[in-house]
Formats: structure tokens, sequence, C-alpha cells
């Protein structure tokens, strides 16, 4: 008897599929939480991995600095040890004792500690911000003059490390308590946002916990308003949320109304608005696992059980936090809060513990070691010019042989110059870019570029300090560019919020864009519209203004430019040979020659051509035609032979300038390539065009010169 086997039922197999599928997401999430683990644990038991903070000149690693910290003698001076680290013993620790309370040292650190703004004292106990002392250090970590470490900041433990060499040093010399609260004030303000961040992570990750998706917006926003408690934001909110610190000392509420002098509590560009800009696509970009974590037949186990970096779900919240936060703006913004605090209580600035005592030490070392003092390379003139300008020390002086220096290595130094200047717009912080009484070192920058250069001043056509003026606006409008692109993504209530910012970021891109309007004229573009319109409708008018004026900036112009500037320094004592092989790498062309480069000539000729150089011919037409021909055709293939044809048959239509005569020579030293142009003019010509009359002769006469010389050539 044969027995017949039945075919499984549809509701089985959908059963059996169902199964498979859960196992393999069982399976999938053990990988995945097994790779979590490893990357958490990781990031616990290597310490030194993890990026330094602190106020240190050149690199030093984590490693350099923990390893100093961890072998010298420590004692707690302010706060509480952070011992504790989500509810487990910090590895390594170890208990400090606490400096005696009654020791001069300690009144006059504490004399430091009371002149920072009560809000901000309140802030720092709320997050159990400490000082630690290193014993029997001077400085943390010397390598050499221009690499050294002072102070530490502690992230883990929410500690500062100093060393005691250097607050001694400030106590003996008699140093206004000042001088080391900016120090105090520097870290403090550092640690208080990363930790911001921190916290940030962890409510986001709460909410994902309970939650499908990814918190929104204004999730981010409120968070951080809630938890924020030293940035200042604007108008009542602010006095609502603050406490009074003493409140009922006359002496607090007297520091309390003070301290509110520190900043316009009627701008929107506040300081709490300036983090939340700077990070908020950061903070958008947090995620949950993607679509590549999902089970798939197509790629294996591990690569599905890839923790993406985007994803915070599990990740710890201060590897997290490590990811994002920025520690070169930080440290922009802490020193900005330095000189708003200064400025509010009328704190001295005479003494300055890092360029009176830390730079005096690090000195003493390099001299006794026996090190070299002089920069070396590019990189040393650069950090010199920038502490030159930072501690304001015969300034001039100094600056005219670094910057000396600097030109005489060609383009390396002028690069790295303006490299500097440009972070310091980025970040918002001028040492270099400081205009210091009548000095101004970028404008000195620029003058000894044009001595070493045969053009005419600035502002004459073809002069090289138009090249330099031009190259400066392009590095930063890229970066205006860059903001005003992260300012249009926020929400619509942010960009209505922070009008006001991209009010002074449209008038810098117009500065920079268009030098021939007046500041009446930039003003009347940024103006707000009708009272009628509201806010938004002001939004909507600059962003259009700025959106125009970043648009019309022309695709990789700052080799052009840099070229330029370079074929120009003619003056340079080694133009013929350290430059021109700068400028051949540049080109990546090792056949660039001074007098035979087609680029370089087009560049020289247009420019000559004036602004508006349509309303200086007779051909208006003609002249705005080739010209935007030109341009069109200059970003997309800047070698091509055309646009020398372009631009002689502009220059050969302004017949109206006063230095046409100029115009007609330059013609006729482009050579054979000016007779197509040339030629076009004469064979156009129309007798009735009677008011063109000066054009046409001036071609003919071209003509014939180019021609003669061609034929007298050997």
């Amino acid at each position: 008897m044969t027995l017949l086997m039945a075919e499984p039922s549809s509701e089985r197999l959908e059963g059996e599929t169902e199964q498979l599928q859960r196992d393999a997401r069982r399976n999938l999430s053990r990988y995945y939480l097994a790779e979590i683990d490893r990357l958490n644990q990781e990031f616990l038991e290597n310490p030194d991995a993890r990026p330094n903070s602190g106020l240190r000149e050149g690199d030093v690693t984590h490693a350099e600095i923990n390893h100093v910290i961890r072998q010298a003698e420590k004692t707690v001076i302010f706060g509480q040890q952070t011992r504790l680290r989500a509810g487990i013993l910090v590895k390594e620790d170890e208990r400090l004792p606490r400096f005696h309370a009654g020791h001069d040292v300690v009144s006059y650190f504490y004399g430091a500690i009371r002149l920072i703004p009560d809000y901000l004292l309140d802030a720092i106990f709320e997050r159990g911000i400490s000082v630690t002392m290193i014993k029997d250090h001077d400085l943390l970590f010397y390598r050499d003059l221009r690499c050294h470490q002072s102070f530490h900041t502690g992230r883990t433990r929410k500690t500062i490390y100093l060393p005691e060499g250097v607050l001694m040093g400030a106590f003996e010399r008699g140093y206004h308590p000042w001088a080391f609260s900016e120090i105090l004030l520097h870290e403090t303000w550092k640690l208080l946002d990363y930790y911001l961040v921190v916290e940030l992570a962890r409510r986001y990750q709460t909410w994902m916990h309970g939650h499908f998706g990814i918190p929104g917006f204004y999730f981010v926003k409120d968070t951080l308003l809630s938890l924020n408690k030293h940035r200042r934001i604007a108008g009542e909110k602010e006095q609502t949320i603050r406490r009074s610190f003493r409140r009922n000392s006359k002496r607090g509420q007297r520091r309390q109304t003070k301290q509110y002098d520190e900043y316009d509590a009627t701008s929107t560009d506040t300081e709490f608005m300036q983090f939340y800009r700077h990070y908020f696509w950061d903070f958008y970009e947090w995620n949950r696992p993607g679509v590549e974590n999902r089970p798939s037949e197509n790629t294996s186990m591990q690569e599905q059980a890839t923790v993406q970096s985007c994803d915070v779900l599990l990740r710890d919240p201060y590897q997290v936090a490590n990811s994002t936060y920025s520690e070169r703006r930080e440290s922009a913004w802490g020193a900005q809060k330095i000189d708003a605090v200064k400025e509010a209580f009328g704190y001295p600035d005479d003494y300055l513990v890092d360029r009176d005592i830390v730079h005096k030490i690090a000195l003493e070392r390099a001299t006794a070691l026996g090190q070299p003092l002089e920069p070396l390379s590019v990189e040393d003139l650069i950090h010199d010019l920038t502490d030159v300008a930072r501690f304001n020390v015969d300034r001039q002086a100094q600056t005219d042989t670094l910057v000396a220096r600097l030109l005489a290595t060609g383009l390396p130094g002028l690069v790295a110059f303006y490299d500097a200047v440009a972070e310091e717009h980025a970040v918002g912080k001028a040492y270099l870019t400081e205009v210091a009484g009548d000095f101004d070192a970028v404008e000195v920058f620029r003058e000894k570029i044009q001595e070493l250069s045969s053009t005419g001043p600035p502002g004459v056509p073809n002069s090289v300090s138009n090249d330099v003026r031009d190259y400066l606006a392009v590095r930063l409008l890229r970066h205006i560019g860059d903001e005003f692109d992260g300012f249009m993504q926020l929400p619509k209530r942010d960009r209505i919020e922070g009008r006001y910012f991209l009010r002074t970021l449209t008038l810098k891109a117009l500065e920079l864009s268009r030098p021939d309007l007046d500041e009446a004229t930039r003003e009347e573009m940024v103006a707000p519209p009708a009272k009628h319109d509201g806010p938004s409708h002001h939004v909507s008018k600059l962003a259009e203004v700025a959106g125009g004026v970043l648009r019309r900036q022309p695709e990789e112009r700052e080799p052009d430019l840099l070229f330029n500037i370079v074929r120009k320094m003619d003056r340079h004592e080694r133009y013929h040979d350290l430059l021109l092989q700068q400028a051949r790498e540049l080109r990546q062309d090792g056949s660039v020659d001074w007098g035979g480069d087609q680029r370089a000539t087009v560049g020289d000729l247009r420019g000559v051509v004036p602004d508006n150089a349509h309303t200086l011919s007779s051909d208006p037409a003609g002249v705005r035609a080739r010209l935007n021909r030109f341009d069109y055709l200059r970003r997309r293939s800047p070698d091509s032979e055309q646009l020398l044809v372009l631009v002689v048959g502009v220059l050969i239509r302004l017949d109206r300038m006063d230095e046409y005569e100029d115009m007609i020579q330059r013609v006729i030293d482009v050579g054979d390539a000016a007779i197509t142009p040339l030629t076009e003019v004469v064979q156009q010509a129309d007798n009735r065009e009677v008011h063109r009359e000066r054009i046409l002769e001036g071609a003919v006469r071209a003509l014939r010169e180019v021609r003669a010389i061609a034929s007298s050539a050997p």
C-alpha cells in the first residue's frame, strides 16, 4: 500500500517563512549587539585614543598628556572629585586629597573664581566641574618651543588639570586674579558645551528607545534649551531661567545686573543660537540602525551588523559627543566669551598667563635644551605670526620680519597665510585679522606682495593687489556659502529668529563680491521690507540677495588667482627658479613659462577690462555679448584659444576710454592671435555707423601693425 505525502499547506509555508525571518533578525541582533558592546568596550578601555583638549601649542596627543597625569601627584583645589561614570568607578581611579583651604595660593585661586559671572558659576557647580592641580610641574607636556601643553581638560572626570608652576608663577608675580580667571573660563566654557552634547545624546537615545523614528527638529532645540545653563539666550526668557546667585546679597544683585552688559539682549544671534546653528546638522544626522542593518541575502552577517557612524542608539554618549564636538570652534567661542566678560566688567588685560608665564617657561626650556628658537618652516612662521598678533608685543616690527620670510618661500607661504586668515573668519575669533590701532597685518601682507611686483597700485587694472583681493574674497565667500547653505536648511522658525545673522552674512558677501557698491547701497539691499510684510519676507529677501551673490562666483577660480599672483611677483629674488617651479606644479604643466602662457595672457587682458565696460564703448551690445561669452567659456574651458579672441574683441571696442590708445597697443602685443577678431571688426564695419569710426580706425591700425610684425619675423 502506497502512502501519499500530503503537500504542506500555505499557512504552514507562511509560518515557516516568518519563523526564518524571526531567526534571521534574532541572529542579526546578536551580531549587532556584540559589535556595539565591542565598540563601547574599546572606547572605555582605551582613553588615550580620545581627543586631547586644553590650552596647548602644536600637536600633543591625549596619550602623552595622560602619561604625565597618571604618574604625577595631584590635589583637588576646587569642586568635588568626579570618580564615577554611569555609576561605576572610573578606570584607574584614585582618591585625591584636597589642597589646604587656608593656603595663600588657594585664596588667590578663589579670587579668580569669584571674578567669573555668577550665572556661569551656577552652571559650573551644577555640572560638577572641578579643578585639579598637578604638583611639581610647570608644564604638563613639553616637546619644543612650539609644541607644549599647560592645561588639560579631563572630559570624563569633569576637571581641569593645571600645573602647580603656572599657578604659583601668577601668584608670586602678583598678577591680577582675572589673569587666571581667563584660563578657567576658557576651559570650563568648552567643558560645559561638551556636556550639552553628552546630555543631549543621552536624551536622544532615551527618546528612541520609546518611539519609532528619530526625534524632530524642535525636540533637539527644546532639549538643549532645558539643559543649557551657561549660554546666553534672548530677552525675558533668560531672566526667568537664570537664578540670582547670592540672592539676598547686595553685591550679588549688583553683579547680576552688571553681567547682562555682556551682550545685546535684544539680538537674535545669541550665544545659544550660535551653538545650535553650528551643531544643528550634526545632531540631526544622529540616527538608529538603517536599511543596511536589515537581514539581506546579498550581504554577510558581519556587514549587516556594522555600526554606522550616524547610529547613536546604543553607542556610548561620550563617544557620540567626541565625534560631534568641535574643539576648534569651541576654543574660539571660549576666547570670545572671555572678551565679552572682560569688556562688560572692566577687567584688566595687562597680564596674560599664556604669554607671560607659559610661553616664558617654554622659552627657558628650549634655551636650556639647546633647541632652535627661530622658525624653521612655514608652519613655524604662521605659528609665530599668530602669537605676535595674539600677544600684541612689538607687533609691527615682528610682523614685518615674519611676513618677509613667509613671502621668501613663495607659494607655500602665501597659501598658508591666507589659510590662517580664512580659518579666523570661519571660527569668528580674530588674531591675525584683528586691526589694532592703525595696524592691519592682512593689509601689510598685501603691501609686501605689491612691493614684489612691478604691476600698478591697487585699483589699477592688472595690479597684483587686485588678484590678492579677489583671492581672499573667493576664500571667504566659500566659507560664507557654506554658512548660508546650512542656515537655509534650518527650520523656518529658526530662520526667522536668526534673520539678523543672515543679514550680517549677506552684508559680508556683498562687501566681498561687490566692492563697487557703496555702503549705503549695500545697506539698502539688506534692509527689511515694509512692516506689513513680516519677518519671513525679510528672510526671503536676504536669501535672494545672498544666493544671487554667491551663485555669481565661478568655480575653481583660486588656482588661477594664485598663479596670477605668483606670476606678477617679478621682483622676487627667486622669480625665475623657485616661483616658476611652483607655478608649474600649480598648473601641473612642466612647460609653463613666464613669457608664453596663454592663460596668463588672457588673465592679464581680462584684468584691464573695467567694470561696466559696455558703457565705455560705441558698441555696447558687442562688448556685453563677448564678455558674457568669455566668462562662461572661462569657467568651463580655461585653456580655450577662443578666450583670447573674445577678450581682444572687447578691448578693441572700448573706444570711449581715455586709455584707448593703450588698449590698442595691448591688442597689438597679442600678436597673430589678434588677427581674427580685428579682421572681424573690419569686415563687419558699416559706413553708416559714423559713431563707431574710432573702433574701425583702431582695428585697421592694429591689424596693420600685427601683420607687419608677423611679416618681419624671421
